[in-house]
């Protein structure tokens, strides 16, 4: 009974995380324009650019039902944040706050 219910939530899982996938491929098919957004808003676009750049890697384009073609967001760079400095060990908003150094605040 216990592996029955493990398998149906990895597929609830693996379903939600297609859907995800679907719905920021959707959202980003073109390269976001970085100069006029906030930081807040360029470093969540970031974000879930690294989010679907990861799900496209577990679910690549054969094995995703939801896939669109032409996507654009890959290999994004933006002029606007070349000068800013991440430490390499980003992975979340919430390491991303904790980074900062307090004068950035």
């Amino acid at each position: 009974m216990n592996n029955q219910f493990q398998q149906q939530m990895s597929l609830i899982r693996q379903n939600n995380e297609r859907k995800r996938l679907a719905e920021l491929q959707s959202k980003y098919q073109t390269a976001p324009d970085y100069t006029n957004m906030s930081l807040r808003d360029e470093l969540n676009t970031r974000y879930e650019i690294g989010e679907m750049n990861q799900l496209q890697q577990k679910y690549p384009p054969e094995n995703n039902e939801y896939t669109l073609t032409n996507n654009a967001a890959n290999n994004i760079s933006s002029p606007n944040i070349s000068n800013r400095i991440f430490p390499s060990s980003i992975t979340t908003p919430q390491d991303l706050v904790v980074s900062f150094p307090q004068k950035y605040w």
